[in-house]
């Protein structure tokens, strides 16, 4: 997302309790071969910052895509969002996303950086534009 008017087409998947989850990959170079590790991110516009679990961020951590800004405060790198380029994130991270059964949880201030925001209930389809 370089320039106003970029946007983001992200299909939703529904987790049987009725939350919707954001389908969320990064690239791992272990060698001359790129692996791609997949995670899922309940969107939750109830918490005003992104969370990982505890889990998740060792693991991303581990992969060399998360950078710690300040004590307990994160930016994740390079996240494809339904295979679709993202902006770097601000997580914090807690045990809370794991106690609920989730890796993580997109929260209000990644929603806060787009100037419009669609939701098409039927397709599922979330379209956030710059």
């Amino acid at each position: 997302m370089t320039s106003a008017g970029d946007s983001l087409a992200i299909r939703l998947e529904d987790d049987p309790n009725g939350f919707l989850l954001v389908p969320c990959t990064v690239a791992i170079a272990l060698t001359t071969d790129a692996l791609v590790y997949k995670f899922r991110l309940v969107l939750n516009t109830g918490r005003p910052l992104s969370v990982l679990s505890l889990e998740l961020r060792d693991s991303l951590a581990a992969f060399g895509v998360l950078d710690e800004i300040a004590p307990g405060l994160y930016r994740l790198r390079g996240m494809l969002l339904d295979g679709q380029q993202g902006p770097p994130l601000i997580v914090r991270a807690s045990r809370g996303p794991r106690l609920l059964g989730f890796e993580g949880m997109l929260g209000l201030q990644f929603l806060n950086g787009f100037r419009q925001i669609h939701f098409d209930r039927d397709t599922r389809l979330l379209t956030l534009t710059s």
